[in-house]
Parts: C-alpha cells; sequence; structure tokens
C-alpha cells in the first residue's frame, strides 16, 4: 500500500475473488522499516536493481509519514487518502494522555486530503532511525542522501526540543515517544522500558551523529552515558522473568537498535558493555532460531550465530 508493509486480509472471509483490503496499523512504519532494511542488505549484496527499487519506494513511505503529519520532525503512525478503504481507519479512535482524551486520526495540514495517523510510539521511531540508517548507508544516492540527513535532523532536534519525548501534533508528549531520565530512571511505572529506551536513544543519537555530524548529538549521547548511565541500562534490557514481560515485539527492535549502534560505536569500553547486553539477549533468544536475531549477533559479535537454523 504506497510501498507500507502492512497486513491484509480478505474483503469476503472465505473468498478470495472478492480480493483482500489492507490494513493501516499503528506499526505502519516500523513494519516498512524491517522491509527497508531486508532490501537494503540485499542490495548491498547483490547489487539488484529491483532491490534498489523497492527499497526505495518504501523508503520514500515511510519519508511520507514524516511529511504530511504536519508537526517538523514528527513521524506519524500511519496515512491513508480520505475515501480510501482499508482496515484499522477509526475516526472516533482516542488514547488518554495527561489526563486527556484526544483523537488520535487527524487531517494533515501539508494535503487535506490525507488523514494522519498520530500518538506514534518509541516502537515507530526505532524502525524510522533503523530504516534511515540502513538505506543512507546501503543504498542512498547523493540527493537522497540529502534528503535523509534534513529528515534526520529535524526528527532528532525535535525530540531534544521535547525534552527527550516524542511531542505529537496535540502539543503534548505521546504515550509511549519517553526517554527522559526522570522517567526511565526515576519513575518506577517506567522501569519495564528501562533498558530497551536507553539503548533507543542512545541508537537514535549515535545515528544523527553519522549522518549529520552534529556535535549536540554527539555531546547529549555522552551525558547519558556519564550523567545517566544509559549505556549501562541497556546490559540487562531483555526481560525475560516473569513470563508475561517477554514480548517478541520489544526484543525485535532491541535487534534492530544493537544492530545500528553496534554498527557505528567503535570505543572499546562502550562496546565491551553493548556486547555484554547483545551477549545476554541473545542467549535468552536464542531457541527461538530467529534468522533476524542470530545474523545480529553474528555481525555484532564476530562470533558463530547457529547459521544452520
Amino acid at each position: 500500500r504506497y510501498g507500507f508493509m502492512t497486513g491484509s486480509g480478505l474483503k469476503k472471509p472465505g473468498d478470495p475473488s472478492q480480493g483482500t483490503i489492507f490494513e493501516a496499523s499503528d506499526n505502519d512504519g516500523l513494519w516498512t522499516s524491517l522491509y527497508v532494511g531486508a532490501e537494503a542488505y540485499r542490495y548491498a549484496v547483490t547489487k539488484e536493481p529491483e532491490a534498489r527499487t523497492l527499497a526505495q519506494k518504501s523508503m520514500r513511505a515511510m519519508l511520507d509519514l514524516v511529511k504530511y503529519s504536519g508537526v517538523k520532525g514528527y513521524p506519524a503512525r500511519a496515512m491513508i487518502r480520505k475515501g480510501e478503504v482499508v482496515t484499522g481507519y477509526d475516526p472516533n479512535e482516542t488514547v488518554r494522555i495527561a489526563g486527556e482524551t484526544e483523537k488520535i486520526w487527524y487531517t494533515s495540514p501539508v494535503d487535506p486530503n490525507v488523514l494522519v495517523k498520530g500518538d506514534t510510539s518509541s516502537d515507530e521511531m526505532d524502525g524510522h532511525y533503523y530504516a534511515w540508517y540502513l538505506y543512507y548507508k546501503l543504498v542512498a544516492d547523493n540527493q537522497e542522501k540529502a534528503e535523509i540527513r534534513n529528515v534526520v535532523r529535524e526528527v532528532t532536534d525535535h525530540i531534544l526540543e521535547g525534552d527527550l519525548t516524542l511531542i505529537g501534533h496535540t502539543g503534548r508528549k505521546t504515550l509511549w515517544g519517553v526517554w527522559h531520565p526522570k522517567y526511565i530512571n526515576d519513575d518506577p511505572t517506567w522501569w519495564e522500558e528501562r533498558g530497551l529506551n536507553s539503548l533507543e536513544i542512545l541508537t537514535f543519537l549515535k545515528v544523527a551523529e553519522y549522518i549529520c555530524g552534529d556535535k549536540r548529538y554527539t555531546d547529549k549521547y555522552h551525558e547519558l552515558i556519564t550523567k545517566h548511565h544509559y549505556l549501562l541500562n541497556t546490559v540487562n534490557q531483555k526481560k525475560a522473568e516473569p513470563w508475561y514481560l517477554v514480548n517478541h515485539s520489544d526484543d525485535e527492535m532491541a535487534f534492530m537498535m544493537y544492530y545500528a549502534l553496534m554498527d557505528l560505536e567503535k570505543e572499546p569500553s562502550t562496546r565491551r558493555v553493548l556486547q555484554q547486553s547483545l551477549e545476554r539477549s541473545w542467549k535468552i533468544e536464542r531457541p527461538e532460531a530467529s534468522s533476524f536475531f542470530n545474523f545480529v549477533y553474528g555481525a555484532q559479535s564476530g562470533n558463530p550465530c547457529d547459521t544452520e537454523a
């Protein structure tokens, strides 16, 4: 759907002849980013033109999520054309943030024929930074690099200017777009997210430093490590007990962040801590025999990674 990777189902259950209908989901950006990454890896290895074409189409879709949100540096969760028939669109869908009930879908200020979904989560941001990094490094031409650089700068500045939170179209932070130490370190209601969200924001800043070269990203990265122990927070990011804390989506996002961050972080002592985190996470995940987890582990550790699985 316009390059987005989303779910689809039969328009009439049991009758394929009636065709399919796409979903506009909470995670259009995240699922699409995994596809961009896959085609970027494929293009880097094979140089097949089809891989670049497919990666480019889905990268454009992801960039549109930022463009049509109407808020500088803020990616929407999803976007649809008015009149487009999809599942997942509910004009009355709401979320409660800071005691206020807000509608999630709104008309794009950029194009009145487009509806966009707000309340973007940290999950979505993981996908954007992962895809931006891989596409920029492995696929993009100079013109595309300049465009991605501008978007990465806008989004990263938006997070920094929002006091390490993601500010949505209402002017308030979104429900899950939170990386500030007052939440991650000091608020016990956020303890489950401490490790992953620390890993996320360090990755965002490192990717932004690589693509944009701005010193403010480097400075904030080191501040979070030295003053707020975010690097140490990552060591036990994987929650394995009790059983109900096992979250496969979080695991997926963690390995996306491991790949990008460890690809860029070369300082030995910092890498040693990240290696501890990756080792622990992979050993817990290893029985699942996920090719993605296995190959990220192998790429960033240099160790055997169950390729036969």
